[in-house]
Formats: structure tokens, sequence, C-alpha cells
């Protein structure tokens, strides 16, 4: 984390990072990120997958359709949810987040 907080899920329980902190999520992982309003993070991805798509798109802030927000999403294996909490399948709250399972395209 380069500045601000960001909470994660990886897969257990929910963590909050701030400034220096750093988040490991394992390949194959399930993950989800909430929160971040004006955060900072540097991310990497070792072994390094192909996911310049991915964040390059979601910086343009691109208007899509709903089925080109949905093939974007299950291209790069990444669900948005709102009101999902983890071990539930209905959505419970009102925060909105990113899930993802980190994967290889090896």
């Amino acid at each position: 984390m380069l500045s601000g907080q960001v909470r994660l899920y990886d897969g257990r329980t929910w963590v909050t990072a701030g400034p220096g902190d750093f988040l490991y999520v394992p390949e194959g992982g399930l993950h989800a990120f909430r929160g971040g309003g004006g955060a900072s993070m540097l991310l990497m991805f070792a072994p390094g997958v192909p996911r310049e798509d991915y964040f390059e798109t979601l910086a343009r802030c691109e208007e899509m359709t709903e089925e080109q927000r949905a093939a974007f999403m299950l291209r790069h294996d990444t669900y948005w949810v709102c009101g999902w909490r983890p071990g539930t399948t209905t959505p419970l709250q009102s925060a909105c987040g990113h899930l993802a399972t980190a994967r290889s395209t090896r």
C-alpha cells in the first residue's frame, strides 16, 4: 500500500491495509477488495500474468453495456459484487467490491 486504506478479503477474513502494508494472495486464491476511495496500491503479479488490459480499461472508465461489462469481467476472471459477504450467496450489505480468483494463464 502506498497511501490510503483498502480492505482485502484473503479467502478467510477481511484485513485493513494502509501505507507500507504488503498484502499477499496466493495463485488461485479467492480474494476481494473493498473501499480504497483515493487509495494507491502497487500491484505485483508473480509469476507475471497479462493483466494490463484489465487495469488500463478500468482506468479509462470506458462506457460499457451490461453485456460488454459481463464479457469483460468474465474474460478477466473478475466479478463485481454488491452486498456480498464471505460465506454467503445473497446480498447482505450495501457496499460494492471486487471479487476475483488469482490465476495464472500459463
